[in-house]
């Protein structure tokens, strides 16, 4: 029974329409309407309700040291998480961009990231931090093997 006024609202909708068909190399938000997102968005929605949107923004696809940085920020929230452990997780380049390649998928974004870090240094750290080597704290070093896996250099 509450009414809104929505006369001074911005709302901004979220979509991945059309995004199968793009593959840009810049970051960032543009307004260049490329010809997929459009006819994507066309045959998506009818035209009343496209008559309704003020403006497109497009999200473009995110690059390699885009991911890196993602790759970083998510080990330092996990470092974040096992400070009063007194245990520091550090990854190597080359670990890094192990991590890089399995976890970005540019139809999929970054989001499989977070389950690769998990299930490759997040699962075996705690384990390491509940039963192993780090139970008094410590240093990790995330590297690759020759073998191209994940391996654990403790300090």
């Amino acid at each position: 029974g509450k009414e809104a006024d929505f006369s001074n609202v911005i709302l901004i909708m979220t979509s991945n329409l059309g995004s199968a068909t793009q593959s840009k190399q810049a970051i960032g938000f543009s307004t260049d309407n490329t010809d997929a997102s459009y006819q994507a968005v066309k045959k998506f929605f009818s035209p009343e309700f496209r008559n309704r949107i003020d403006a497109t923004i497009e999200f473009n696809s995110l690059g390699k040291e885009h991911i890196d940085m993602i790759v970083d920020k998510t080990i330092n929230e996990i470092n974040e998480m096992i400070k009063d452990k007194n245990v520091i997780i550090k990854i190597s380049d080359t670990a890094r961009i192990w991590l890089r390649e399995r976890g970005y998928v540019p139809e999929m974004g970054a989001r499989p990231l977070q389950r690769v870090v998990n299930d490759n240094i997040k699962k075996p750290v705690s384990k390491e931090i509940l039963f192993g080597k780090l139970r008094d704290g410590g240093t990790v070093t995330v590297d690759v093997t020759n073998e191209d896996e994940i391996k654990f250099v403790y300090t």
